[in-house]
């Protein structure tokens, strides 16, 4: 290619920034993507970020509006176990009951969301234990040292371990401890969290090693999380969106060699990147976008 170059580890840097920078939800996440139709659509995951088929697992569902102090019923139920309701911007709660399984113990959920977009939104309901929503929520506050160390004390506690792996992947990630991070993420899927959570974190590290071979592994990372739909479903890091995967991947494809794969995935990524709210995400479409034009 003629024209100029950008060097390919200040593309990966910017990469890396697109998929660890920002904040976790930890009991609530909204992607900031549209919903369908002006139809909110609430998403429940459990401590791995893995969607829930909802389908029979939950009792007393009421969606109420905070505002207003009135309840709407009966919310749509999708194909994938998630609720889509319509729903005008404005406070909400979500109170029921959940089981995992029939022998389980209920989880009561009593849960505040918050829609701004009239044409609707994507929310994530994170079933998870109270006790990772206090790591998750100082990673919130960018206390990352903190967050590491909330959730290496919950490695001998009980909670699911393939959740405490994957939030240390995030955390030490941020750190810049990317060797820690990668044996997290490993860890993570190996212990059945092996929702798009810890594929995006780890495929994010991966890129960082400006190689075919891990160029390769992340691509298929990315793919497979681009495959399950809904990555709104996973929790919500660094308002990181389907968006921003589609960026990655040809990030991905670009180091690997694959140009007219890098331009098909920014040609996917372009009728929304304009609305994307991870700023390193757009800087990265644009780096990418600048280089395969010359």
């Amino acid at each position: 290619m003629a024209g100029i170059r950008i060097h390919p580890g200040l593309i990966a840097s910017v990469a890396l920034a697109a998929l660890t920078l920002g904040c976790h939800s930890g009991g609530e996440g909204i992607a900031i993507v549209p919903g369908t139709n002006g139809r909110t659509v609430l998403v429940f995951s459990d401590d791995c970020g893995n969607p829930l088929n909802t389908s029979g697992l939950f009792s007393g569902l009421v969606i109420g509006s905070r505002s207003q102090d009135s309840f709407l019923l009966r919310p749509v139920r999708q194909s994938d176990g998630s609720l889509a309701l319509t729903l005008l911007p404005g406070s909400y709660t979500v109170h029921a009951q959940y089981q995992r399984d029939a022998t389980s113990a209920p989880i009561t959920i009593d849960q505040p969301f918050t829609v701004s977009n009239v044409r609707g939104e994507f929310i994530n309901i994170s079933l998870s234990d109270p006790r990772l929503d206090v790591g998750w929520a100082k990673y919130r506050q960018r206390d990352f040292e903190g967050a590491k160390i909330v959730f290496e004390n919950l490695q001998s506690e009980g909670v699911t371990q393939g959740a405490v792996e994957n939030g240390l992947g995030w955390t030490n990630g941020q750190l810049g401890l990317i060797g820690d991070a990668s044996a997290n993420f490993n860890a993570a899927q190996g212990e059945g969290c092996t929702g798009t959570d810890a594929l995006v974190g780890y495929s994010g590290l991966l890129l960082l090693n400006l190689n075919t071979s891990d160029s390769s592994r992340a691509e298929g990372f990315l793919t497979d999380a681009i495959s399950r739909g809904n990555y709104h479903s996973a929790p919500v890091h660094d308002n990181i969106s389907k968006t921003d995967l589609y960026v990655s991947r040809a990030l991905a494809r670009y180091l690997k060699g694959d140009t007219a794969g890098a331009q098909a995935d920014l040609e996917l990524a372009r009728p929304t990147i304009g609305d994307d709210p991870n700023f390193a995400g757009i800087d990265l479409f644009n780096m990418l976008d600048l280089q395969l034009k010359n």
